[in-house]
């Protein structure tokens, strides 16, 4: 969506909620549930994979795969339309530090994990260099992508992760519930969870909105205490026809 949105995707265009095929592909959507045409918006909030697979279409695979690089996933990427659905296992170490742009303004920051090292008498023998940022994409794309995530918290599939307060992110699930991610991000502050079994055996119904949200919100309920509620410092985007509700 990120993609299609630098290309001139507006999160009020129309997409089509109905059956897809591409060759021998045809991807369904969870329960097989249609709406139609729907905004943009809306097919991210209710997590429409056929609208997905149209915008993958749409943009073409090769600029997806450079936007996922430039955000910072460096895991191999397969050259196929199903990368749209999270076909392609990523690290979630990757998938979180890519949100951080969207919350950064359109800035990717380079994570650390260490931030200093102190022997027992208080000498510092080493400290993490100064945080690397780098613009990845437009303040407006990642305005855009900002708005539309928060509709997922607020009405989409990811309500159980409402935290009371500015707050975007997306749930993601594998088929066969193998995997449930939750990455969402706050102005301050940006967090990925996944559930899943080490050998990848399959986890009874979980959903990206179920226990990765859960985890989520208690997570991000206390991390997020000492910034505040502040929202997102971005230009405005307008959603028409959202009220909020589901």
């Amino acid at each position: 969506y990120a993609t299609a949105v630098e290309k001139g995707l507006n999160p009020n265009d129309l997409l089509d909620d109905v059956p897809f095929k591409a060759g021998d592909w045809s991807p369904k959507n969870y329960g097989n549930k249609y709406r139609g045409k729907i905004p943009a918006y809306k097919a991210l909030m209710v997590s429409s994979n056929v609208c997905a697979a149209r915008v993958i279409e749409s943009t073409g695979v090769r600029a997806v795969i450079q936007m996922a690089r430039l955000l910072g996933i460096s895991t191999p990427l397969e050259y196929d339309y199903t990368i749209a659905l999270g076909s392609n296992g990523v690290r979630l170490f990757e998938l979180t530090r890519a949100y951080g742009a969207f919350a950064n303004g359109g800035y990717k920051v380079e994570p650390y994990s260490v931030q200093s090292i102190e022997t027992s008498r208080g000498k510092v023998i080493y400290e993490a260099p100064t945080t690397k940022s780098t613009k990845v994409m437009d303040i407006n794309t990642a305005a855009t992508i900002t708005a539309m995530l928060k509709t997922v918290i607020k009405s989409g599939t990811g309500v159980a992760a409402n935290i009371g307060k500015p707050a975007a992110g997306k749930t993601g699930t594998t088929d066969d519930s193998r995997d449930a991610c939750f990455v969402g991000y706050t102005p301050d502050v940006v967090t990925g969870v996944w559930v899943g079994n080490d050998d990848n055996t399959k986890n009874g119904k979980i959903t990206g909105g179920t226990v990765p949200a859960l985890i989520w919100k208690a997570v991000m309920t206390v991390a997020t205490q000492p910034y505040g509620a502040a929202d997102f410092d971005y230009p405005e985007i307008e959603l028409k026809n959202y009220s909020g509700d589901k």
